[in-house]
């Protein structure tokens, strides 16, 4: 039986069909794994389970914003303080124990340095997005590659915004719902 479900799946990947129309000429027919008398045309003696693994990409750093500020009034400020442009988006949706959530979204994209500047809520009306940082009331999410002490830099003139109480280095790692950061 394995040896019938590995030539299946070597079937699979190089021909990219598995039915009985195919089995005449297949390279692999010389294993008896299609039947003349199945109805659907495929193999009666099993079907072959493929399952697509993905791993998610966790690519980016976060920095953690306390400000008691509204959204539109941060965003402005840190573009004046950190010379970005981080515009309005639409709100980022996410699903969350089956409850539709909004969150306020604005983002900026530095191609000239392929970096990528997203400023999110982390409180809606119905919640937070990430509960184990509850403390934050934004997240500076930052995709690419920051040179030098250009990360530290950004924190220290995050901090000097005068609405902005403290700010702070987060590791994606240590976080459970992390999955609530990709889009």
């Amino acid at each position: 039986m394995q040896l019938k479900l590995n030539k299946a799946l070597q079937c699979l990947t190089v021909c990219g069909v598995f039915n009985s129309s195919h089995a005449l000429n297949c390279p692999f027919k010389d294993v008896n794994l299609f039947s003349n008398s199945s109805k659907n045309g495929y193999c009666n003696s099993f079907m072959a389970k493929l399952t697509l693994e993905v791993e998610e990409n966790y690519d980016f750093e976060l920095v953690g914003i306390c400000s008691h500020a509204k959204d539109y009034r941060l965003s402005w400020e840190m573009n004046k303080a950190l010379a970005l442009d981080l515009e309005k988006d639409e709100n980022y949706e996410i699903n969350i124990k089956g409850d539709s959530q909004s969150y306020s979204f604005f983002s900026f994209i530095d191609e000239e340095n392929h970096v990528e500047y997203y400023l999110i809520n982390n409180r809606c009306s119905k919640g937070i997005l990430i509960p184990e940082e509850k403390k934050s009331d934004y997240f500076l999410l930052i995709r690419g590659v920051l040179r030098g002490g250009q990360k530290e830099e950004l924190l220290s003139n995050i901090g000097k915004i005068k609405n902005v109480l403290t700010t702070y280095e987060i590791e994606v790692d240590q976080l459970k719902s992390k999955s609530n950061l990709l889009f």
